[in-house]
This record gives C-alpha cells, sequence and structure tokens, in this order.
C-alpha cells in the first residue's frame, strides 16, 4: 500500500509470517467386503454428528459392502501418505437411525462402515483431540448383479366386463 505524503511517500508492506505446515489428514480405508445380515443392524442411536454441509471427500460404497476404516494417515499437498496420524479420532455419523450406512467405531482409531442396503449419502466425521474435524460423504450405491427375477408390467383386463 502507498500514501501519498507530498513529498514523501509512505510504503506500507504486509507480510504473513511463515506458519508452520500441517499436514493433510485424510481416511485410509482396507478392503471392501462382503456384508452379512448382522453387519446391517445398527445399534440406535449411533455416535452423532449433524451435517455441516462441508464435505472434504466423498465415496462410494456399494450398498452391500462394508469397508474398515484403518485410521488416518497424513498427506502432503499433493496427496502422497506420509505415514499414520498420531492423532486418533472418534467416528460420528449423521445417519443416528443407520438407514444407510452402520457405523462401528472400535475406539482405537480403527472403525467399520457398514451399507445397510438403501441407497443415500450418509456423512461420516472423524474428530481429533484438538476439535478438528475431517469430514467424508458416504454414497451408498448398487452393489453387483446377484440374481435375475422376473419384472412385470401392470395387470391388464383379458375378458370383457358384463
Amino acid at each position: 500500500m502507498e500514501i501519498d505524503l507530498g513529498d514523501l511517500t509512505l510504503e506500507l508492506n504486509l507480510r504473513l509470517k511463515a506458519q508452520p505446515v500441517t499436514p493433510r489428514r485424510v481416511l485410509k480405508w482396507g478392503v471392501v467386503s462382503k456384508t452379512v445380515p448382522a453387519d446391517r443392524v445398527p445399534s440406535v442411536p449411533q455416535p452423532y454428528t449433524p451435517r455441516t454441509g462441508k464435505v472434504d471427500r466423498i465415496m462410494n460404497l456399494q450398498s452391500d459392502k462394508k469397508m474398515t476404516i484403518l485410521g488416518l494417515a497424513d498427506v502432503d499437498e499433493m496427496g502422497n501418505e506420509i505415514g499414520p496420524s498420531a492423532d486418533q479420532p472418534t467416528y460420528t455419523t449423521d445417519d443416528v437411525t443407520g438407514q444407510f450406512i452402520v457405523l462401528t467405531d472400535n475406539g482405537d482409531g480403527t472403525g467399520v462402515v457398514a451399507a445397510t442396503g438403501v441407497l443415500g449419502v450418509a456423512q461420516l466425521t472423524a474428530t481429533f483431540p484438538d476439535g478438528s474435524v475431517e469430514v467424508e460423504a458416504i454414497n451408498t450405491v448398487v452393489g453387483e448383479p446377484a440374481n435375475r427375477v422376473f419384472k412385470f408390467g401392470p395387470p391388464e383386463e383379458v375378458t370383457p366386463d358384463v
């Protein structure tokens, strides 16, 4: 910024001091596996956090699958994994009744997310000891073909009314 003072010019330069770079955190997911009926039964109410409208990442989970949360990984600004996060978060969801997902927080920074079979979106929130959060939207989507069934149209009358 420059201010004209007549014979003098005052120049002001503002510079932000270097802040320590904190790595980003991302959920580290395990292998996708098939659910069994017991995986789809939530203990209601599930650990709850209201929907914030802010989502850091989005993932799709087939309606008949589950994934293990292996914890969180710190990544650099290009998304390369630096290593496991030292912080152990707690996991909560906005799907308190378990309509779309069943969330299990193991209490050690790991957990499991299982789709219930209903298509929709649930928000998964990882809350760290310092109060910061990482939010992932989980879209439950159609799974792989498992069977074939007949699809019928509406019934039609074949004999005239008397």
